[in-house]
């Protein structure tokens, strides 16, 4: 999808940063609604995925942007139908993207994983028949042995809406098993004080810049090479590994 718009976003960042085309937009930021990506704490937004797009909306030199803290199906909805404007945030890459919707660079690598609770673990030898929770629509981005193992029927989904809920359905034992983002995982169960067995590695992933340019806008390659050179500099600075490690301390970017 990016080799499609490689070469106009290119050219694009040889004058993207003496032009603002993002002014003239209606910009839309989401940041999924799972502590610590993206929570609200004493009427404050908070998290990973909310400071890293307040960055962006700042060096766009944005008016009073809002960033929308939605689950994973909202958000992914809300890329794909966007009609008027653009839409920014960080997800994984799905397969149910469009052509108007482009990733062009990471903005952090997560260990993805399934957990469960100690008196049952989960490994690759005993996955058969349990019961795994994940949030709606994200098995397909998990990598292809999780994707495998659902396509063979090998295990049963049940559609969690968050990864506080998902918790808490593991341990009230109505799942065996979650799978998502080792990080954000570990970093909920230290707070519900919920012990957790050795998790069953599934893969690394990349998290990037998710940009859904509107048909209607037609400087969208300039606007995706503004938003790509932001997340560039960032990332060279620091800015991005500081903020992540700030929330998730055992998550080491690459500068």
């Amino acid at each position: 999808m990016f080799n499609k718009l490689k070469a106009g976003v290119i050219a694009s960042l040889v004058y993207a940063a003496c032009i603002t085309p993002a002014m003239a937009l209606d910009f839309t930021f989401y940041a999924i609604n799972s502590s610590p990506a993206g929570y609200t704490q004493n009427d404050l937004q908070q998290g990973y995925y909310v400071e890293i797009l307040q960055r962006v909306a700042k060096h766009l030199d944005l008016v009073d942007p809002k960033v929308v803290i939605a689950p994973y199906p909202r958000i992914v909805n809300a890329l794909i139908r966007n009609q008027d404007g653009v839409v920014v945030t960080c997800l994984f890459p799905n397969e149910s993207f469009t052509e108007n919707i482009y990733q062009p660079r990471r903005v952090a690598s997560f260990q993805t994983s399934i957990v469960s609770l100690p008196g049952a673990p989960i490994d690759w030898d005993n996955l058969a028949g349990k019961k795994i929770g994940t949030l709606r629509g994200a098995s397909k981005v998990y990598g292809d042995i999780f994707h495998q193992a659902v396509e063979d029927e090998q295990l049963k989904l049940v559609a969690m809406s968050s990864y506080s809920q998902a918790l808490k359905m593991l341990e009230a034992k109505r799942i065996d098993g979650f799978a998502g983002n080792l990080g954000v995982i570990l970093s909920l169960a230290e707070q519900q004080q919920l012990a957790l067995a050795a998790p069953a590695n599934i893969t690394k992933r990349d998290s990037m810049i998710t940009i859904s340019v509107s048909p209607s806008v037609k400087n969208g390659n300039e606007v995706v090479a503004q938003v790509d050179e932001i997340i560039q500099q960032m990332i060279a600075s620091g800015d991005i590994q500081d903020i992540v490690e700030r929330y998730l301390p055992d998550e080491i970017q690459q500068r």
